[in-house]
């Protein structure tokens, strides 16, 4: 959501209307409201059944075809909406796919006209025309974390004193086309050291409530000190990370978001070609642990290269000297 507000102010002020959809799902709705974005609530998640993820996205597609119809845009602009490419495909509006995963499929129904992608991922792995791919250098989070200005009182908005180490998790998403279990396991062994740490608060961002409901039901030994929070509503990300001493997160965006700044974030996110982990503030490691635990240098999105070393048993958290950096040893 912080990613797209911007660019709808670019857009109005070049004169251009804007036409805001969002799914009912991971919170998009709430974010919404709380950036003052007035949008059009379609469609929803459909779970982790990849049959029906499949009828969801056409479903969806359907439900948008109404407001698609009366609105009449000229192009349909989204960072990975499907749906919105499928629409588009059949009306023969043209699409325009902003995109930073590499990795994600897309078949041909639901390919759209143009792509938008980081310099640091080429061309063969986007399954566009190259004269159809535009490319911009770092990522996408230097759109609008640069403008991001810390409010001193979040803390208390969370009845935190601010005297402890504050770590902010994100579990991996389990209902997502990608997941490997995997990640689940190093969500759990990371909770289990945190909670073990007297002079650590967690903030916990469940992906939905199916989710925390889950973490709650299995792990209700994390939340009986209450050294581990869940937070009642949608907060301020960029705040919450500002005031973070620590992030960890099954995914992406969420650990991307700060590093404009030297920041210090984990990253585990695992698929079946194996396991990478992302370290900061180095920014520039990004390790794939295969079955043997041996380390193979990847890419990164700063189109970096480092010399990797060989890992047994151990995933640590690379900082500079500060207390965190005993946090996830072991």
């Amino acid at each position: 959501m912080p990613f797209f507000k911007p660019i709808i102010q670019e857009l109005e002020r070049r004169g251009y209307s804007i036409v805001l959809t969002a799914r009912d799902a991971f919170q998009v709705c709430e974010l919404a409201e709380r950036s003052g974005l007035k949008y059009a609530k379609i469609g929803r998640h459909y779970g982790k059944n990849k049959l029906a993820k499949g009828a969801g996205l056409f479903f969806r597609a359907a439900q948008l075809l109404p407001l698609i119809q009366r609105e009449k845009p000229i192009v349909g602009i989204s960072h990975g909406s499907r749906s919105q490419i499928i629409l588009g495909n059949l009306l023969r509006i043209p699409t325009v796919l902003l995109e930073d995963y590499e990795f994600a499929q897309f078949p041909p129904p639901m390919r759209p006209t143009w792509k938008i992608a980081p310099d640091a991922i080429s061309d063969a792995a986007l399954q566009c025309d190259s004269g159809r791919i535009r490319k911009y250098s770092g990522i996408k989070e230097d759109v609008y974390v640069p403008a991001f200005k810390p409010d001193p009182a979040f803390l208390q908005q969370l009845g935190l004193s601010g005297g402890e180490i504050l770590v902010t998790v994100r579990p991996p998403a389990t209902e997502a086309h990608y997941h490997c279990q995997e990640s689940e396991v190093l969500f759990e062994e990371t909770m289990k050291s945190l909670h073990g740490q007297t002079n650590a608060r967690v903030v916990l961002l469940p992906r939905n409530q199916k989710q925390a409901a889950w973490i709650k039901d299995r792990w209700p030994e994390w939340f009986a000190d209450a050294r581990v929070i869940i937070p009642r509503g949608p907060l301020d990300g960029l705040d919450l990370l500002w005031h973070s001493d620590l992030v960890v997160s099954g995914g992406g965006t969420m650990n991307a978001r700060p590093l404009p700044w030297e920041f210090r974030f984990i990253v585990y996110f695992a698929e079946e070609s194996g396991l990478w982990i992302a370290a900061s503030p180095n920014r520039d490691a990004l390790f794939c642990l295969k079955a043997s635990m041996t380390c193979k240098t990847r890419s990164s999105y700063r189109g970096d290269i480092e010399t990797a070393s060989r890992t047994r048993n151990r995933i640590m958290c690379w900082t500079r000297s500060s207390p965190t950096s005993k946090l996830l040893s072991g």
